[in-house]
């Protein structure tokens, strides 16, 4: 992130896969951003790894909460946004919105 800055002013985003949702790795990018509040801050998107979430607990959270859409026969698609606010290891802290996109295939 630093050599980036090195390179550019302008607005950066990271886009890190599921392996890289742990909190330390928040917790880095934020306190990247702490340490220059001048500068403008590197936003991220993580792509969620739900490997140990319950599949219909969230059917049934898509159920009350989706915007549901058949795109093509056979085909549901539910799509919800959630957020809270997180403690940081360093006592940072955050708010992390979670996108969820949540297909249903009819056979």
């Amino acid at each position: 992130m630093s050599h980036a800055r090195r390179i550019t002013d302008q607005p950066l985003l990271l886009r890190l896969d599921g392996g890289n949702d742990s909190i330390e790795n928040i917790d880095v990018v934020l306190e990247h951003n702490q340490a220059d509040p001048q500068k403008t801050p590197i936003d991220f998107i993580i792509k969620w790894n739900p490997r140990k979430e319950s599949k219909d607990e969230w059917l049934d959270y898509a159920k009350r909460h989706g915007e549901w859409e058949s795109p093509r026969e056979g085909k549901r698609v539910a799509r919800n946004s959630c957020g809270c606010f997180i403690p940081g290891d360093n006592t940072l802290a955050y708010y992390e919105k979670t996108f969820v996109i949540l297909s249903v295939r009819i056979y």
